[in-house]
């Protein structure tokens, strides 16, 4: 009896189940978070695709869009420009959308003319990620806006600039560790960036014109 007991081998312990990994997707997405605490190691992982990719920028801005119609609809009447009935929303989306494109497009071409040296979908991301600031923010102006006065509004205008001023900060340093540059070649890039976007404005808008007055034209030989 005492023989078998001492023959008799130990029971293997059963492995504990794996934890199971965290989407890599969902890992880049929340990845904009450590954009606020590190700046330029972030963009850095955003330049080498460490982090981030195409797809998770492009849900950061969908989700951007959301927050800035409803920075523009949804904040209290004490604090709103317009009704949301009033409001002209398809201008808003027009801003929105053809913003974040001449943007990524021009800044993309003015820096491969000035050695730059990041790509097109460098520039996409690194605009997405870069104003997560204010896609965290305006949420939590957006529900102050229901409990404050009048007296109180200073909060509001505080986060919104808090907000903006943040992003605009964090646009400048990516551009700057996307593309490699300077402090002064930054500055030059980003203002041939918005006068590449002016030019682009005032081009479509007389090609808008110029193409309704035609459509008008043939209209009225057509009857």
């Amino acid at each position: 009896v005492f023989g078998r007991i001492r023959s008799r081998r130990p029971v293997p312990a059963v492995p504990k189940a794996a934890k199971a990994p965290t989407p890599r997707l969902w890992t880049d997405i929340t990845y904009s978070r450590n954009l606020l605490r590190h700046p330029i190691d972030s963009y850095y992982d955003l330049k080498h695709g460490h982090r981030g990719s195409v797809l998770s920028a492009t849900i950061l801005l969908g989700l951007l869009f959301i927050v800035y119609m409803g920075d523009r609809l949804l904040n209290s009447f004490l604090f709103r420009e317009l009704a949301p009935e009033s409001a002209p929303v398809f201008t808003y989306i027009l801003l929105f959308v053809g913003g974040v494109i001449l943007w990524v497009i021009g800044n993309y071409m003015i820096s491969a003319i000035n050695d730059g040296e990041g790509s097109l979908s460098n520039v996409y991301i690194m605009t997405a990620y870069a104003l997560t600031p204010y896609l965290l923010i305006t949420p939590v102006k957006i529900l102050l806006s229901y409990g404050l006065s009048l007296n109180e509004g200073f909060l509001i205008q505080i986060l919104s600039i808090l907000g903006i001023a943040w992003s605009a900060v964090n646009l400048f340093v990516g551009v700057m560790e996307m593309h490699a540059y300077t402090f002064r070649e930054t500055i030059k890039n980003i203002l041939l960036t918005l006068f590449f976007i002016l030019i682009a404005v005032i081009v479509i808008a007389m090609m808008t014109m110029i193409w309704s007055k035609v459509a008008a034209f043939f209209e009225q030989i057509w009857g």
